[in-house]
C-alpha cells in the first residue's frame, strides 16, 4: 500500500529504505536468515540544482506581503526558517552586532501556535544585513522583549497572500 506512494516521492530510494528496514526486522525476529536487499545497487539519485530567488523577486514578494514584508526579508537574508523567524523574540535580535539568535521555533498545530526547539535542536546565531536594520527596528518598536509578532501569537503569526508569486516560475519555492 505505501510502496507506490514512496516510489513516486523518490524513485527507488525510499522504497528500498522501507523494504530494507522491514526485512531487517524480519531477520531480527528470526523470520528470515538474512536481508535479501542488502548490497543491491541502486541508481544514483538525480541532483537538481537549487534555485534561489533574485533580490528583485524577494523585494516583489515582500511588497506583496504588505504588513509581513519584514518577515519575508528576514527569511530571505538571515537564514532563518519560517518557524524560527516567527518565534524570534526582540531580545534575541542584536542590531549593534548585526546578529539574531535562534533559540526556539513555532509551528501551527490545528490553528494553535506551539513553541519548541528549532529543527536542529541547537541554538545558533545568524547575520542581519545592514539594509534590514531599519525594517527590523520598525517591526520591534513597542514590542518589549517579547516576540515581534506577539500580537498574533494565538493565531497565525504572519498572514501573507502572494497572488501566485510563490511556486510559479516567477519565484521558486522549496
Amino acid at each position: 500500500m505505501f510502496l507506490p506512494l514512496l516510489s513516486h516521492a523518490a524513485p527507488g530510494w525510499l522504497t528500498y529504505q522501507l523494504l530494507s528496514a522491514i526485512l531487517d526486522h524480519a531477520v531480527t525476529d528470526s523470520k528470515i536468515a538474512r536481508n535479501p536487499v542488502v548490497g543491491v545497487d541502486l541508481p544514483r539519485m538525480a541532483i537538481t540544482p537549487r534555485r534561489y530567488p533574485t533580490h528583485e523577486q524577494v523585494s516583489d514578494l515582500a511588497d506583496a506581503c504588505k504588513g509581513s514584508g519584514t518577515l519575508v526579508l528576514v527569511l530571505a537574508y538571515c537564514g532563518s526558517r519560517w518557524g524560527e523567524a516567527a518565534a524570534l523574540p526582540v531580545g534575541r535580535i542584536d542590531l549593534l552586532r548585526g546578529r539574531l539568535e535562534v533559540v526556539e521555533a513555532v509551528v501551527d498545530v490545528k490553528g494553535h501556535m506551539v513553541f519548541g526547539s528549532p529543527k536542529s535542536h541547537q541554538h545558533r546565531s545568524g547575520p542581519v544585513p545592514k539594509f534590514l536594520h531599519e525594517d527590523l527596528k520598525a517591526a520591534m518598536a513597542g514590542q518589549g522583549r517579547g516576540s515581534w509578532c506577539s500580537h498574533r501569537r494565538k493565531t497565525r503569526c504572519f498572514g501573507c497572500r502572494t497572488s501566485g508569486l510563490v511556486g510559479s516560475t516567477a519565484l521558486p519555492s522549496h
